[in-house]
């Protein structure tokens, strides 16, 4: 599969379109489809692109992009339609490049239970939106969600807000060492919260606002 080549492509599982302009691959994912490191015929570890879609077949993306070292950005409504997704584990773990992923991404994925590691390794992601994990109710772990990102540097206040059944975030921001975090209202409604080691690592330059 050539992602250079200036067409469309349509298979069962994912469509691209190459925009010679831009150098980059426009990506919308139909179905569940094997990750990253394992099929590089479907996602080249070397190819710049950036998410469109995510289809509301899906219904996992554990490690669909792991390794992907030129994604660049998250379309603010990737995943608007992917109203059946559950397993986010390891999404975009190592992608080196990422940069930029809009707010209220997986705001309507209510049946998601598991985001665990899925940021880790992100060394260039800098910012994350104040309502990133909002209301996803149905959340259980958040482990390692944003594990070695060296220059995250501004963390959401609310960003587990209403998730209800959320238990371990463990490993959380571990290794952020440039991190500024507003805390107050981050697990707003989160009772069931029990596992919170190595949440924050001890070098974090972490900033807790005085506001209870």
């Amino acid at each position: 599969m050539d992602w250079g080549d200036g067409t469309i492509n349509r298979e069962t599982s994912h469509t691209y379109k190459y925009d010679p302009n831009k150098k980059t691959t426009m990506l919308r994912v139909k179905g569940d489809i094997k990750k990253a490191d394992e099929t590089r015929s479907v996602f080249d570890e070397n190819t710049a692109f950036v998410l469109i879609q995510i289809g509301k077949h899906v219904t996992s993306c554990a490690g669909m992009f792991e390794g992907c070292k030129k994604i660049l950005s998250v379309d603010q409504n990737a995943f608007l339609q992917a109203d059946q997704l559950t397993d986010c584990s390891n999404m975009f773990r190592g992608c080196e490049h990422l940069m930029f992923v809009n707010d209220s991404m997986h705001g309507r994925n209510s049946k998601v239970t598991t985001i665990d590691g899925m940021f880790s390794g992100c060394k260039e992601l800098e910012w994350i939106q104040d309502d990133q994990f909002n209301n996803m109710k149905h959340l259980v772990s958040a482990s390692s969600v944003f594990l070695d990102c060296s220059n995250l540097v501004h963390g959401a206040g609310e960003l587990f807000d209403g998730c209800t059944n959320l238990v371990d975030v463990s490993s959380l921001f571990e290794n952020c060492v440039k991190l500024w975090l507003p805390i107050r209202g981050m697990f707003k409604g989160c009772a069931k919260l029990e596992n919170i080691d190595s949440m924050f690592s001890i070098d974090d330059a972490l900033e807790e606002t005085s506001e209870s």
